[in-house]
């Protein structure tokens, strides 16, 4: 696990929205291909789908893998399982 700072805004470790944040988000989750791994930086919308995708186990620094992207949705390797995304859902997750 990652052993940084932990952000001076918030007290978490990397959630990407402030300068005290070790890792940046670089583009929605949405535009990764197939077979392409990267890490959770952060997710951009309302408390309930935060955690809803929190119980899925989509959380900032978590490494995610797509699987599959189709034109309407996407599957992820997340912890050990998978995850079909809307897309979106799947615009709303910001990865580095």
């Amino acid at each position: 696990m990652f052993s940084g700072k932990r952000c001076r805004r918030r007290g978490i470790r990397r959630h990407g929205k402030c300068s005290g944040c070790s890792l940046r988000a670089q583009c929605p989750l949405s535009k990764l291909q197939r077979g392409e791994k990267r890490l959770v930086a952060c997710m951009k919308s309302n408390r309930q789908l935060i955690g809803h995708l929190a119980a899925m186990g989509i959380l900032p620094g978590t490494e995610i893998n797509v699987v599959s992207n189709n034109d309407s949705s996407l599957v992820v390797g997340v912890r050990g399982g998978r995850v079909t995304l809307s897309r979106e859902i799947a615009d709303t997750i910001m990865v580095a």
